[in-house]
């Protein structure tokens, strides 16, 4: 007898992006491929299965060419393999790739549905916890360690930002891994052989029994208007001389160039009094102020009030541009518990617009709200603007990176945004002030318990000085490990330097990594894909390779034209000798 019912999601990804000069993706061309994390997923399902004699089954929502990927799902060792593929399905965004996702685990009778935190291709993390939201069960996001589980509970270590959690979940729950969980199984030649000669299961519509309009184009709740170049050019200073020259140059920057980050411009904080009302999460205060000044310049237009959304109650926001705090107090303070009163406040007032910073706390809410709700979401943009209706266009990075996407919301009574915060420029008034709204709240999320919290003894990504290693790097990042130790500073890398499995992904940055923090970045071969730059939110940008066409050159503060396999040997026995004086 199968005592639990394990569903896997698993999405066939691009081994890399391919793109013409016009700026599209060229999808003829790809090789599609399970993602690492994804297999992290599969893993985590077949380890609960040896233990609970559990049933695993994989959902894959894509087109029939990919039927060779959903195929090799088997060699895994999962049960069985289903490929969800009609043309309805065709343009699904989040919301509703989300909603055809629930309808078939629904039809699969799942207890237990697994996927990875990040795909390769898009990095928002949204699709898993939108279909806790479809499903309206409990989820665990960014799980690197599953303590114990039976067919009722599950007990995880998640993480947190910079902390972590453990949690008591009811079973069903949606349970979204990162890729430290586990390392996952290679299948044999004769597994993938087998596995080629096995039929999966493929549904369509019809099938699993969906509402078609919340499928594909006509269902979903964000569209893409226009696609516009990328341009974020600096005056770059290129460092002349010898290698020896270079080096001793280099270290002079990093010595000499500790200015405060965080640039503020005196305003005379006008008091808006229209009906629009543009709502920022309170979950980090630098993110949050840096919000509220990207609030202020679309304010202009509109006349909106910016209201600020807090669980910490901190009325030095006004100080920075807000004109409104609602503090709410809770009883519980899981997400699941914020998220029910979010939802509440949402029904009730219906603002314009609503904010939130590229932080785990920051994807998980408005995920979960965006799908309940069915409002659109755009994950980690880059730059917002308002079209000639007031509406939010959220632009965020697209086709290889080479291009930025401008979309927006349909239909939605409030649009929202996850929004990257590399903006410096910060409004300050030391005499602003303005209104402070306290809610009290007796809402309680009963399916999801913290047993323990705690601060994250190895913090990643949080010292003054980045050494990002990038492909060009990868035969020395060994020397950059040592040369980080030895100036206190963070490792950081990207996205084809973690696809080899060196470090995991608390030390990627980019689109869907993290963002940094820091005062100087170093970049070592790195080429400059969008995907990761758009995570250097650094007061200093320094690249180093031999690729006068990089595009990371273009804005970088310093460049410095090395083989970066003969300079970071010259700089670590540098540095070693000024460690040894």
């Amino acid at each position: 007898m199968v005592h639990m019912n394990i569903t896997v999601l698993v999405k066939p990804v691009p081994y890399k992006s391919i793109v013409s000069d016009d700026g599209n993706v060229v999808r003829n061309k790809i090789k599609n491929i399970i993602s690492k994390n994804d297999k992290c997923a599969i893993e985590t399902a077949l380890r609960i299965k040896d233990k609970l004699d559990a049933r695993v089954s994989s959902i894959s929502m894509t087109v029939k060419s990919n039927m060779s990927v959903v195929k090799e799902i088997l060699a895994y060792g999962t049960n069985d393999a289903i490929l969800l593929c009609d043309n309805v399905f065709a343009g699904s965004d989040t919301n509703a790739t989300a909603y055809i996702l629930s309808k078939a685990i629904e039809k699969n009778k799942s207890d237990l549905i697994i996927c990875g935190k990040v795909s390769s291709d898009s990095g928002t993390s949204q699709v898993g916890i939108s279909v806790a939201a479809k499903l309206n069960i409990p989820f665990l996001y960014d799980v690197c360690e599953i303590i114990d589980i039976n067919k009722k509970k599950i007990i995880c270590k998640v993480i947190n930002d910079n902390s972590y959690q453990i949690i008591e979940s009811n079973i069903p729950c949606v349970l979204i891994v990162n890729d430290s969980i586990n390392i996952p199984r290679i299948p044999t030649v004769n597994d993938r052989l087998l596995s080629m000669q096995r039929d999966i299961t493929i549904w369509n519509s019809d099938d699993i029994l969906v509402d078609k309009g919340k499928c594909g184009f006509n269902g979903s709740v964000t569209s893409v208007i226009k696609i516009t170049p990328l341009n974020m050019y600096k005056n770059t200073n290129i460092i002349e001389g010898n290698i020896n020259d270079k080096i001793n140059k280099l270290l002079g920057i990093t010595k000499d160039n500790f200015n405060n980050k965080l640039e503020v411009y005196n305003y005379e904080i006008k008091k808006n009094n229209s009906n629009f009302e543009y709502w920022i999460y309170d979950n980090n205060f630098n993110y949050t102020c840096k919000l509220i000044a990207r609030c202020y310049e679309l304010s202009k237009k509109t006349g909106a009030k910016i209201v600020v959304i807090s669980f910490n109650n901190n009325d030095e926001y006004f100080k920075y541009g807000a004109n409104k705090l609602i503090n709410i107090n809770i009883k519980n303070s899981s997400y699941m518990t914020k998220i029910l009163v979010l939802e509440k406040l949402l029904n009730e007032r219906r603002p314009d617009i609503f904010l939130f910073s590229k932080t785990s706390e920051g994807k998980i809410l408005s995920s979960y709200l965006a799908s309940k709700l069915n409002l659109g979401l755009s994950a980690d943009c880059v730059k917002l603007e308002l079209d000639e209706n007031n509406r939010l266009v959220q632009i965020r990075s697209a086709y290889g990176g080479r291009m930025l996407a401008n979309i927006i919301s349909k239909n939605s009574f409030t649009q929202m945004a996850t929004v990257l915060p590399n903006n410096n420029k910060l409004i300050y008034n030391e005499d602003n002030d303005g209104d402070i709204e306290n809610i009290d709240s007796n809402i309680i999320y009963n399916c999801i318990n913290i047993l323990k919290e705690d601060s994250i003894n190895d913090k990643y990504l949080n010292k003054d000085i980045i050494i990002a290693c990038g492909m060009g790097a990868i035969r020395e990042l060994d020397n950059l490990k040592k040369i980080a130790n030895l100036i206190g500073a963070s490792i950081g890398i990207t996205r084809d330097v973690y696809d080899k499995g060196d470090l995991d992904s608390n030390y990627l940055i980019g689109q869907s990594g993290s963002i940094t923090n820091s005062k100087i970045y170093i970049a070592f071969g790195i080429s400059g894909a969008i995907e990761h730059t758009i995570g250097i939110n650094s007061d200093i940008l320094i690249s180093i390779n031999n690729d006068t066409n990089a595009p990371i050159i273009k804005i970088s503060d310093y460049y410095i034209n090395e083989d970066v396999n003969e300079f970071i040997p010259l700089l670590l026995d540098k540095l070693e000798e000024i460690n040894n004086e």
